[in-house]
This record gives structure tokens, sequence and C-alpha cells, in this order.
């Protein structure tokens, strides 16, 4: 850890500490800073900050739990990490320092299994922008289940980081097209993912990781799954949860990353996608991203619409309050925010709304 200038201080930097102004808490230890964070800093008059530097992030310790972190593993997490976690992304879904170090040890307990490991990197020497997406999805997937309070997520999660490793057998020109892709190629993507029984030989467990893996693929192509095909409703809900939103909300070779409010949008009225849409009010209210016209109840009671939503801090959007019609923003020290979902279009909570 390091005291770092503000002046000093760029996107990507990693807050070491809780960071307090006036006794508020501001950024949670772990934070990766944006450059909307940066600014609002300046402007609250915060001058120095604890920055980890490489050597907090590169040290083999074991956690509380006794899991051993190989050096090389843990850099690879944060430098995982450092490519695809931001606010614009992720809300406030890792400032809590418990669930970082709860995402952070599934990892290390993953990757302690070499057959795995192995794959993994391996997929990241093939194709990077494969690897950061199936890395992104096992994030989400490890906060969705830990919002959920998933009993036994290991399996899940696993599957979560495996789910496109299949990946291995398709052509790097396919996977790097900038264009779109033709509808030969498109068949030897699905067909290659479906079929690479040879990637999977070299996993213990491989029945039920291949089964769950092909499983997602299927529902994601067809809407449905074969008789006996492996997987349960629910775990695979959460995974085309996390898969689409990742998908959407990372830089394609052949698009630019949708906003995190409007991957949800797409979500929300994508009737294509066969899934029970209540799992994306529990998604949501994870990152505490909701997207315009979303109806959310706060945490003073209040019940409000959201108007405008930013692309760089989608936690904090403009409000208009049901009953008085005063437009209000979420205050940058969180006095006041939002507590749950309500209602957005179609999809509703269990709660009784009225109409503003």
């Amino acid at each position: 850890m390091a005291v770092v200038s503000l002046k000093e201080v760029k996107a990507g930097d990693v807050v070491a500490t809780d960071l307090y102004a006036n006794k508020v808490l501001i950024l949670k230890a772990g934070t990766a800073l944006t450059a909307e964070n940066i600014r609002r800093l300046k402007k609250w008059g915060i001058e120095h900050i604890d920055i980890l530097t490489v050597q907090d992030k590169t040290i083999s310790r074991p956690d509380k739990a006794g899991i051993e972190k190989p050096l090389g593993i843990r850099r690879l997490f944060y430098e995982s990490l450092y490519k695809v976690a931001s606010e614009k992304r992720y809300g406030y879904a890792l400032h809590n320092m418990e669930d970082f170090s709860y995402v952070e040890s599934l990892f290390y307990k993953i990757m302690a299994d070499e057959a795995i490991a192995r794959l993994v990197k391996a997929l990241k020497q093939w194709n990077e922008d494969s690897y950061l997406h199936s890395f992104d999805v096992f994030i989400l997937g490890a906060l969705l289940s830990k919002h959920l309070q998933m009993p036994d997520p290991l399996f899940f999660v696993t599957c979560c980081l495996l789910h496109d490793i299949g990946k291995l057998k398709v052509p790097i020109g396919i996977l790097q097209k900038e264009g779109e892709l033709t509808d030969r190629e498109k068949l030897l993507l699905k067909y290659q993912i479906l079929n690479s029984d040879d990637v999977f030989r070299q996993l213990s467990g491989v029945e039920a990781i291949k089964g769950f893996t092909q499983a997602h693929h299927r529902r994601l192509d067809a809407g449905k799954l074969k008789n006996g095909e492996a997987g349960d409703w629910v775990t695979l809900d959460l995974l085309m949860i996390a898969d689409v939103y990742s998908a959407l909300t990372l830089d394609r070779p052949y698009r630019e990353a949708y906003s995190s409010f409007q991957a949800l949008e797409i979500l929300t009225k994508d009737d294509q996608k066969p899934l029970d849409r209540s799992f994306l009010i529990d998604f949501m209210e994870m990152l505490n991203i909701y997207p315009k016209n979303a109806i959310v109840r706060l945490s003073n009671g209040q019940t409000a619409r959201v108007v405008q939503v930013t692309d760089e801090l989608p936690g904090m959007p403009r409000l208009k309050l049901f009953g008085s019609g005063k437009e209000i923003e979420i205050p940058p020290n969180l006095s006041t925010g939002i507590a749950s979902f309500v209602q957005f279009g179609h999809l509703q909570k269990t709660m009784d709304v009225k109409s503003g």
C-alpha cells in the first residue's frame, strides 16, 4: 500500500483502505477508480489516497479459509479484474470488502485444480477477449451466488468460468473477426462449443461440467433443454443472465459495448430469452443499477422513477419522486440510496405501486 497524491492517481488504481469524507464512507477498499471517481474526489477536496501497490497485488498468502494464493494466480486475478471491473458495469457490487474477498477466494479454489488452471490460461493465450468474458461471467456469477445466499456455489461458479472453454477449438479468425459472422461461421462456432469432448476430458467431474455448460449454450440457441440434459433451470437462468449481461457490456470486435442500464433494459424486454425474469430483479438489486423509467424504493421509504442514468456512474441516477414530482439525485455520501426495485415495464416486484 502507498499513500499517493490525488494528482498522481489514475483510472484503474485500486483503493487500499475505506475512504471517508466527513465521517461518511465514500469509497470502499478494493474499488478500481474511474475517471469520474477521481473527478469527484478532487471536487470533495481529497488530496491523498491509499492505493494498492504491485507488491500488495502479488504477495502469496493464504486467505481466511486457508486457501493458498499462488503468486501467478493472484496476479492473474487482479490483472483480469482491472480489465473488466468498474462502477460502469458492476455498480457497487464489489464495494463491500466481504463480497470482494468471497469472489477472490472462489477464484483461488477453482484455479487450485491444475487441469482447470491450464485450460483457463490456454483460453487467455488463445483469445484474451474470450477469456475476459469468461472471467467476467465468473465474477458476476459469484456475486450473484452470494447475493442469493447459494449454499454451495463452487460448481456453479466453476461452470461460469468454463462456460466458453469450447472456444479453444474455434479458429482464431472467427473469434477475432470484426464484421458479422457468416452462417457457416456461426454454425462452426456453435458446433465447436458444443462438441469439445477432448477439452472437457482433461477435467475431473467432466460430465457434470460439460453437461451444464452445453445445456446453457443450447438454451441460448434454441431456448430449451433436451430431455434428461444436465443443469437445473435456476442455475441455468443465473448463468444466462450473467453471460448475456457480460456479452452486451464488454467491447466486441464487431461493436462497442452497451451501457449497463441499456443491457439491463435489453435483458428485461427480450422475450426470446427463456428465463425466469424475477432473477433479473435480484441481478439489478445486486448491482444497484436500474434502467431509465424503472420504479424504485428509496432507503428513506419514498418511491421514485429513474429519469436519467449516466454511463460513468449508473448507481447514482436522477430520480423523480412520486407524490411531490420533485427531481433529486442520489447524494455523493449515499445518505439516501436505492433500497430495492419495484417495477420496470411488465417486470414487477410483489408490492403495490401508485402510478405517477
